[in-house]
């Protein structure tokens, strides 16, 4: 037999295409990748201004919030220093008008004894009216010291409530 001699020649077209191909693979993914870093680094941009308007926004209206309960404090403090002394006009009108009755039943007891005498029904009536007239006098001088007791209290309670309560509203502002 002969021998068969088979030359075998093999071009290699198929390199150069599998290399250009790879090439612009390469080249594409290199520019996924730039294009996913600078959409990271947008994200990153848009999501820390809106973070910081956020914490912003909470401390806006923790701030107003710190504000509205101080002043509401405050006009509370005021309110009930206002309220005590109002009751205190009234406890002290009750005394003028009870110290008035006790001068009037005086009068007319000391004018039933002049015209009818020490023992008569008239001066008894009189007595009762005197007395009746000094007790409703010994009760209104104690509301009137209770209503001024009140006040002091009320006074002094807004007195000690002023000073952290306004450096709660300053700090208040501050954050708003």
């Amino acid at each position: 037999m002969n021998d068969v001699e088979i030359r075998l020649t093999a071009v290699d077209e198929a390199s150069g295409a599998v290399a250009e191909a790879s090439k612009r693979i390469s080249s594409s993914l290199d520019e996924v990748s730039d294009s996913q870093t600078r959409v990271a680094q947008a994200t990153e941009e848009t999501i820390a201004p809106t973070e910081k308007s956020s914490a912003s926004m909470r401390s806006f209206t923790t701030g107003i919030s710190g504000v509205a309960t101080a002043s509401f404090s405050l006009y509370g403090a005021v309110d009930r220093v206002n309220e005590s002394e109002i009751s205190l006009d009234r406890s002290n009108l009750m005394v003028k008008q009870s110290t008035k009755g006790v001068e009037d039943a005086e009068r007319t007891l000391s004018d039933a004894v002049a015209k009818h005498g020490a023992d008569s029904d008239e001066a008894k009536r009189a007595s009762d009216s005197l007395s009746i007239a000094q007790d409703r006098l010994s009760l209104a001088d104690e509301r009137a010291q209770q209503a001024q007791e009140n006040v002091n209290k009320s006074i002094m309670s807004a007195a000690l409530q002023v000073i952290p309560t306004s450096i709660t509203m300053i700090d208040s502002l501050s954050k708003a």
